[in-house]
């Protein structure tokens, strides 16, 4: 089947290098697919494509895990906001543009954005209770196996948060240029389980 792609509501959405964004979906089952874009530039009528694979995991069920963690250019925090899918670039109470690349550069906001499935919710109020642990690591050498990463200053933890969409955004400044890695560490106080993602990044 195919999707068209919004670019937002009103107005262009460009992002913080002024990309030009657009969103689309569609529902599918978890799989292995191959996407197709077009592009058509109306200037010159030249039409640009390309594809690639996209891989659908599977979150039915009951286990406890973390979706992959998106790297976004910009994230803000949004009220009154229907939580679902059909308003472009809004998750939950969150308004996400994603990068179109893993490089920040000082004075930026380093911003990511993951969602959360599985935790036992409280039977009081049927929210989850949980606690997050971020963590980066910096890569200082070259190792025989390739890059070796290392912690880089102190974990951020976040405790008691009811929310399975979650994000955080924090200035960059005075990071050396180099490779970079974030881990994420959830924890279900409820269900006494945990879960870990990990996403690399550059600074220019």
């Amino acid at each position: 089947g195919s999707a068209g792609l919004r670019g937002g509501e009103g107005e262009p959405v460009r992002d913080s290098t002024g990309y030009l964004l657009f969103q689309g979906g569609q529902a599918v089952r978890p799989g292995t697919y191959t996407a197709y874009y077009g592009v058509v530039d109306r200037s010159d009528n030249q039409v640009y494509s390309f594809k690639e694979k996209v891989e659908v995991p599977d979150f039915r069920g009951d286990r406890f895990r973390l979706s992959g963690i998106t790297l976004a250019s910009r994230l803000e925090r949004v009220e009154g906001v229907a939580p679902n899918y059909t308003t472009p670039f809004i998750l939950g109470n969150l308004r996400v543009l994603p990068r179109p690349d893993d490089a920040f550069r000082n004075g930026e906001d380093f911003a990511f954005y993951y969602q959360i499935y599985g935790p036992v919710t409280d039977p009081i109020d049927g929210r989850p209770d949980l606690d997050l642990e971020y963590q980066f690591f910096a890569a200082r050498d070259t190792g025989p196996g390739g890059l070796v990463f290392s912690p880089l200053g102190k974990p951020i933890r976040l405790t008691r948060q009811r929310n399975q969409v979650q994000g955080y955004t924090f200035p960059i400044r005075d990071w050396q240029r180099g490779t970079y890695r974030l881990r994420v560490q959830v924890t279900d106080n409820v269900g006494e389980q945990r879960s870990t993602e990990e996403v690399s990044f550059r600074v220019l």
